[in-house]
């Protein structure tokens, strides 16, 4: 089984209401488990979180890429506040948005084998075992819109070593899938990139809507309400695709 080289015991899942935009944390070693633990958690009424917050370094790869693609099925954001390295990054790369606190560690390295796994193997049996949950891997990453260069450099670092993304390389890597963003684009019609260059020109703010008197400008009131609109709209669509998966999943 590929998995990173961690230890402790398995996922603790947190949810947290006090904040504006509702999170659950992922925290620890991911093992096998892990997800129906977290589906159970989420299935509650109330307490699905926008996005998961995730602190791990790393575990079974195998479990992260189920867990990862139940974020991705749900529509469900990833945050980094400490640390996510090892599989601990196949979640991340997952979200619908991702984000990172600008000192948040997200490290990368090549997944290995544990020894008692490949031990009673032969040679050709192993070389064919790795070449499988290698390729599995590659094609997560890409089909998660993982860039060319950060699956390259992923795979190019020891499984007894990390490297930990620069800024430059978190931001690469914290975009929105494009699939995604052009669905809702599709779909919901947000402000384009020609929008929100002239809002700015006449130096406007988002947060001006909640000024005791807001700005009245034409300009200003457009861009708002087909933010609004198109907001209202992504959250629709997202809550329609989260109730399929977790009746999907709840029923695994």
């Amino acid at each position: 089984m590929l998995i990173a080289p961690t230890f402790s015991y398995g996922m603790d899942v947190r949810h947290d209401k006090k904040r504006n935009e509702y999170t659950t944390f992922l925290t620890g070693k991911i093992v096998p488990g892990d997800l129906a633990k977290i589906v159970a958690s989420v299935s509650a009424p109330g307490n699905f979180p926008k996005y998961f917050t995730l602190d791990s370094p790393g575990g079974d790869l195998l479990e992260a890429m189920r867990i990862g693609q139940f974020i991705r099925e749900t529509a469900t954001g990833t945050f980094v506040a400490k640390e996510c390295s090892s599989a601990c990054v196949f979640l991340l790369v997952a979200g619908t948005s991702r984000s990172a606190l600008d000192d948040a560690a997200v490290g990368i390295h090549r997944p290995y084998f544990e020894a008692k796994e490949f031990s009673g193997l032969s040679l050709p049996e192993a070389e064919a075992r790795h070449r499988q949950l290698r390729s599995a891997a590659r094609r997560y990453l890409e089909n998660m819109e993982m860039t060319t260069a950060a699956i390259e450099k992923m795979f190019s670092i020891g499984s007894d070593d990390v490297y930990y993304l620069t800024p430059p390389d978190k931001a690469r890597l914290l975009v929105v899938p494009s699939a995604y963003s052009e669905w809702i684009r599709a779909k919901c019609s947000p402000p384009t990139a020609q929008d929100t260059q002239l809002f700015k020109s006449r130096g406007f703010n988002i947060f001006a809507k909640f000024d005791k008197e807001p700005p009245t400008d034409p300009v200003f009131l457009a861009y708002i309400s087909k933010m609004d609109r198109a907001q209202k709209c992504e959250e629709d669509l997202v809550k329609q695709v989260r109730d399929a998966a977790l009746l999907k999943y709840r029923g695994k």
